[in-house]
């Protein structure tokens, strides 16, 4: 690699930096939850800590790897393109690991998991997996809030939520590095910041509409945020079959199937363009396979397990949609 190669090299490893710094920023959140529950305050070093050192080393890469943005000379073109996808798959990859090792340190600075448990945690929310190595009836709202923020933002990725603040031609590589092969905007930024209106959007309508069925605001936001993503992280240990309710599995529904939805599609529905979203393959697909699963749960149901038809419909159109949706939430207490 020439002089000018190695600079726009590490000008793109500055993107790490910056991916960094975000996840110390991140790591801050759950702090919004003290003045709720002052009780948690004596968890404040345990977010605190792994921020500061998220930031700052972040800071030193951004700083150090920075480079002006245009080289006498240089002919990007010119750079092997295996190269430069490469490059920005390890970089999308340093900063996942990082996130991992980040999220898990507040519970290891709190005790309350061992590393090897904390790290299953933290990747696990990160991922959206869902799988949990903790007894959630015993565990502070702050590290509760914090699991489902993990999901929330793993379900967004670092890259989306990076661009709304920086802009640079190596972005949109990272940005399909991560997954998202897809653009809503003519621009990167607008596509980062029009998915961000909308799934904060979601989360509000989401959130009041769970609180209004009967959930807490803690368990509300929570689920939501769980639900969006389709991790299905919850704070109860019984999930969302612990409520016995009509209308939070109906609005639970809902959430799941949106956070499963293309993007693309979420903003035709977003534009009110229903005609088109009925077009699209994805969605009558989905509509086709979730109608048969529905109904072969819903006759196992009553059939083997001996249920009304009402109660029959409302579990497997629950467990149809967490299941299809890869989300894990359970309409079975």
């Amino acid at each position: 690699m020439n002089r000018q190669h190695a600079s726009s090299a590490w000008n793109d490893w500055s993107s790490l930096g910056k991916m960094m710094v975000l996840i110390g920023g991140l790591c801050l959140v759950p702090l919004t939850m003290i003045p709720f529950y002052p009780a948690d305050s004596q968890y404040l070093s345990c977010f605190l800590l792994p921020s500061a050192l998220s930031v700052i080393l972040g800071g030193a890469i951004w700083i150090r790897c920075s480079q002006p943005a245009h080289v006498p000379g240089v002919c990007r073109e010119r750079e092997n393109r295996p190269a430069i996808t490469r490059r920005s798959s390890l970089i999308v990859l340093a900063a996942w690991i990082w996130a991992f090792v980040a999220g898990a340190l507040p519970f290891i600075l709190a005790g309350l998991l061992r590393p090897v448990p904390a790290l299953f945690e933290a990747v696990s929310g990160w991922t959206t997996t869902g799988l949990s190595a903790m007894d959630v009836a015993a565990v502070p709202k702050i590290f509760l809030f914090h699991r489902s923020f993990m999901q929330f933002c793993g379900g967004l990725g670092f890259v989306m939520m990076m661009v709304i603040a920086t802009s640079g031609t190596h972005d949109i590589r990272l940005f399909e590095s991560e997954g998202h092969p897809d653009q809503l905007m003519p621009g990167l930024k607008r596509t980062a910041r029009t998915v961000l209106a909308l799934f904060a959007g979601f989360l509000a309508v989401g959130t009041l509409a769970l609180t209004v069925c009967g959930m807490s605001w803690f368990d509300a936001v929570n689920h939501a945020m769980c639900a969006l993503s389709t991790g299905g992280f919850s704070t109860r240990a019984g999930s969302i079959g612990e409520y016995q309710s009509l209308s939070i599995d109906l609005v639970t529904i809902v959430l799941m199937l949106i956070g499963t939805t293309n993007f693309a599609v979420l903003l035709l529905l977003a534009k009110g363009r229903i005609r088109q979203i009925l077009k699209v393959t994805e969605v009558r697909f989905m509509t086709g396979l979730l109608l048969c699963a529905i109904g072969l749960l819903a006759w196992i149901l009553y059939s083997q397990l001996h249920l009304p038809w009402q109660e029959s419909l409302q579990k497997a159109a629950f467990d149809a949609v967490s299941a299809l949706s890869t989300t894990g939430f359970s309409s079975m207490s």
